[in-house]
């Protein structure tokens, strides 16, 4: 169940750098002005950089919800057959 928690944590870290790369790569090569990121309604994004700030979003619906388990979990030491069914 670690793994599993490192494992989400690292892969939100690396969609916050993919995410920041991508807005990065729209401002210098695809046309999208760095003033567009003040306001979010100057231009239109590329699909890209949607996608990706998308799915940054959806990575803080429900993980959170599985990583204040797993803390939870962790701290009042508890097991069981569900928690570590997968380990």
């Amino acid at each position: 169940m670690k793994e599993s928690l490192i494992l989400m944590l690292c892969l939100m870290a690396l969609m916050f750098v993919v995410a920041i790369a991508c807005r990065l790569w729209a401002i210098v090569f695809g046309g999208v002005a760095l003033a567009h990121y003040e306001l979010f309604n100057i231009s239109k994004e590329p699909a890209y950089v949607t996608r990706t700030t998308n799915n940054l979003n959806n990575l803080f619906q429900l993980p959170p919800v599985f990583i204040a388990a797993c803390i939870l979990s962790f701290n009042l030491h508890h097991s069981s057959e569900t928690l570590t069914a997968n380990a």
